[in-house]
């Protein structure tokens, strides 16, 4: 299978008489070294369940399972489920699930492994950090990747930027070609790794961080003050405090006077913490 993972993959398809849908963003890996690095990241240990969120034809699955002490493969297309079902019977430690990825309670302290469908990318990755993972493996579209490690001040830094990065460490890695696929992608890919971070905020303090980065982005280019105005019964409402309060609370802030990309984590991190804090 690896001299040519691509003509495999192929093969595989046309044997069950299946095509990669449209709909469900199916992009398949076929380059073994992108591959053989997703391993290499993730580094399972025979202790290790490892959730693969998207096992497509199962090429990368079987890396995974030979490293792993066990595999959960979860499969929304039930045409695949059936190819993964004969093609992985082999092995022991794989179990596979015919499930939606974003409706699943993923299991405790795994590992997450994915080629994340486009179209679920953003739900995905907050769904993920929201989660107790030991480590995660995604690989996005690259354009998409680039919104995980923005830095303030660019186009890419925003909303997902922070409420991902509140969460987690994130480290950008490889970028895939077109061709790292089947059929070859539209676009470029990167791989990123996912390490959770120890919490910030507590569970109080995460929902006021929310509401505050969702009132500044909804006016990227407007002074924080400004914006904070136009929302203050959003901001009312998550606090329970009055108009005056946040005002009074926030009136020697020179961060106010600042526009939403230019503020870093930490500094949103520290006016959270003014608007729930005495």
């Amino acid at each position: 299978m690896e001299g040519n993972l691509l003509e495999y993959t192929q093969r595989l398809l046309k044997s069950y008489g299946l095509k990669p849908s449209n709909k469900l963003s199916q992009y398949f890996i076929v380059d073994v070294h992108a591959i053989r690095r997703i391993v290499e990241l993730a580094d399972p240990a025979r202790d290790d369940v490892v959730l693969e969120i998207g096992c497509g034809t199962g090429n990368l699955t079987r890396f995974i399972a030979e490293k792993a002490g066990k595999v959960i493969g979860v499969e929304i297309d039930k045409r695949l489920l059936n190819v993964l079902r004969n093609e992985l019977s082999c092995y022991e430690n794989v179990e596979l699930l015919n499930k939606d990825a974003l409706q699943l309670e993923f299991p405790s302290n795994c590992i997450i492994v994915s080629n994340v469908p486009y179209h679920i990318s953003s739900r995905l990755v907050l769904k993920t950090v929201e989660a107790e993972f030991k480590k995660a493996v995604l690989t996005f579209q690259h354009d998409f990747a680039k919104r995980l490690y923005g830095k303030p001040g660019t186009k890419e830094y925003g909303r997902l930027t922070l409420n991902v990065g509140l969460k987690s460490l994130v480290q950008p890695c490889e970028i895939l070609g077109k061709k790292a696929f089947y059929p070859p992608a539209s676009v470029n890919s990167q791989i990123i790794l996912l390490t959770p971070r120890k919490p910030m905020l507590n569970k109080e303090e995460e929902r006021v961080f929310k509401k505050v980065i969702e009132v500044a982005f909804k006016h990227r280019n407007k002074l924080l003050k400004n914006s904070f105005s136009l929302h203050i019964k959003e901001i009312s409402r998550v606090t329970g405090m009055s108009k005056g309060e946040i005002l009074g609370r926030l009136a020697s802030e020179n961060l106010l006077d600042k526009r939403p990309f230019e503020l870093d984590l930490n500094q949103y991190v520290d006016l959270t913490k003014k608007l729930v804090n005495l």
